[in-house]
């Protein structure tokens, strides 16, 4: 029995058919079959450190997403690396208020020469209403350079969020407590059209880091 559209499924979808919600913190929603949505991030991960993602992600099933990136590093007194990554992410269970909803993300990844470097996250999304109109997503991360001795790295990533028509405003508190980085900062969201929207996120270090900048630019193709 195939599943009903997730326009119906999800009502705020309506508005914008994306699951991307947040900078950083992933949700359970994955693309319907065939679907396809374009995203384009800018990241400044440090003073002098920024980074451009370019992702497309692809509705390989309902519940399957898979999506190739191509990823940029640079800075004003560093060489402008290239890298590429692959997201694959799969949605257990169907859509409901108050209920736990999970997923499970992995991603290989590799930045110009380094060593390839596997994450793995494990996703759960809430509505606690009926309209899903108040998300709340977290997802609890690890990361490892797939080279010999190499120690896994342990992180997190939180986000809360209530959209209101074409506007969502929320925050978002992510790191990684192996490093021992820590950031929390409000998320903004908004609809240029049907089938686009622009994310925002300031995420301030909680432990005397530079502050990072995240600015995403998502589209249903």
């Amino acid at each position: 029995i195939r599943r009903p559209p997730r326009s119906t499924l999800f009502p705020y979808t309506t508005l914008f058919r994306s699951d991307t919600k947040f900078a950083h913190a992933y949700m359970w929603y994955t693309e319907s079959k065939g679907q396809r949505e374009h995203e384009l991030k800018l990241v400044k991960k440090a003073r002098d450190t920024w980074v451009v993602q370019n992702e497309l992600e692809v509705g390989v099933t309902d519940r399957f997403t898979v999506a190739p990136y191509y990823n940029m590093e640079f800075g004003p007194d560093a060489p402008t690396l290239g890298g590429w990554a692959l997201e694959m992410r799969y949605a257990f269970g169907d859509i409901a208020a108050r209920k736990l909803l999970p997923a499970l993300y992995l991603e290989p990844a590799q930045m110009a020469s380094e060593p390839v470097e596997l994450e793995c996250m494990l996703i759960g999304t809430y509505f606690p209403e009926d309209s899903l109109q108040t998300m709340l997503t977290g997802n609890l991360i690890c990361e490892r350079e797939m080279r010999r001795n190499e120690p896994a790295k342990w992180g997190y990533a939180f986000g809360a969020a209530k959209q209101d028509g074409g506007q969502w405003l929320g925050f978002e508190a992510y790191g990684n407590w192996t490093e021992k980085k820590h950031y929390l900062g409000p998320t903004l969201g908004f609809k240029l059209e049907d089938a686009s929207a622009v994310i925002l996120n300031l995420g301030l270090s909680m432990n005397k880091q530079d502050a990072q900048f995240k600015i995403m630019f998502v589209r249903d193709l």
